[in-house]
């Protein structure tokens, strides 16, 4: 077998057969990433990652084009930093806008498209940072944070579903 990639999906050539098939990526790392919306699919609510989500009532956040009003920049607050913590904000020309980041999927891709500047949380590497200084503030606007490792987290997270799959059902909601 063949492999070779086409936009978000792979290209399976199999000797013996005489056509393509067309298969999605099999792990995150094969999947698409760009900064161009027009790579992506339109969202019709029927993708894995956005099947729980109520598309109508996004208003139009997944098809936007650019041309809906904005209230303004997001404001970002933050206390005392930890000495070595610096948060600062770049213009979009900075070549550092981009350079982690790929959005990899339309969503994304149209926040990038649509973002002016961004913050920049910096800790210097000789930064010995004792508490972690975005939790403290989350939990300063009543967040809770705790700390999981992975398989504590997929336990939380199976135990959460036990919990309120049979509310959900009992109270029969139905998917938009």
């Amino acid at each position: 077998m063949e492999e070779r990639s086409i936009s978000n999906h792979v290209v399976e050539t199999y000797p013996d057969m005489t056509t393509q098939t067309l298969a999605p990526p099999k792990t995150k790392s094969q999947a698409l990433r760009s900064f161009d919306v027009g790579d992506f699919p339109a969202l019709n609510g029927r993708e894995e990652e956005w099947r729980f989500t109520p598309l109508k009532r996004l208003r139009g956040l997944a098809t936007a084009d650019g041309s809906a009003a904005v209230a303004g920049p997001p404001k970002h607050e933050y206390g005392q930093l930890p000495a070595g913590v610096t948060v600062s904000t770049l213009e979009r020309s900075d070549s550092r806008v981009g350079s982690v980041l790929t959005p990899f999927d339309r969503v994304s891709a149209l926040a990038a498209g649509h973002t002016d500047r961004v913050l920049l949380i910096s800790v210097s590497r000789e930064a010995v940072v004792k508490e972690p200084a975005v939790v403290k503030r989350w939990e300063e606007i009543g967040a809770e944070s705790s700390t999981m490792t992975p398989a504590e987290f997929t336990r939380f997270i199976q135990a959460e579903i036990d919990k309120w799959v049979p509310v959900v059902k009992a109270s029969g909601a139905k998917p938009e």
